[in-house]
């Protein structure tokens, strides 16, 4: 199943269906999620976000440098993340932007709401009277 959830698309919009025309900024998918939120407090350097990912056991799910780094410039080039090159090393930086923090916002609502319907078709069924 985890390899299913890696590519798995959600809407950020609640009222959207699978809309096969839905643009990037109406959806997100699991590794922006946990890319954004492991850069919610500080800014990382690529290979330290991958790092930082696989910690996460939770996750259920530890995405490598082939589908992060092409993520980051992605979200890069949206706007979602700020690079900086550091003289002296190959490492380039990223930290969340303004709109990078609204957008981590809107899909952690999106999520909690997506749970909530999840929990509510695994809670028992209502006794019978």
């Amino acid at each position: 199943m985890t390899g299913s959830l890696d590519w798995m698309r959600v809407s950020t919009d609640a009222r959207a269906h699978a809309d096969p025309l839905a643009t990037h900024s109406d959806s997100f998918t699991l590794q922006e999620l946990f890319v954004l939120g492991v850069l919610k407090e500080r800014e990382m350097y690529g290979l330290e976000i991958v790092r930082s990912l696989s910690t996460h056991s939770d996750f259920g799910i530890s995405p490598g440098m082939g589908i992060v780094y092409p993520l980051l410039k992605t979200l890069v080039k949206e706007g979602t993340l700020r690079s900086r090159r550091v003289n002296g090393t190959p490492r380039t930086y990223y930290s969340l932007t303004d709109h990078g923090r609204e957008r981590l916002l809107a899909i952690a609502r999106r999520w909690a709401s997506l749970n909530n319907a999840v929990q509510s078709l695994a809670a028992d069924p209502p006794a019978s009277v």
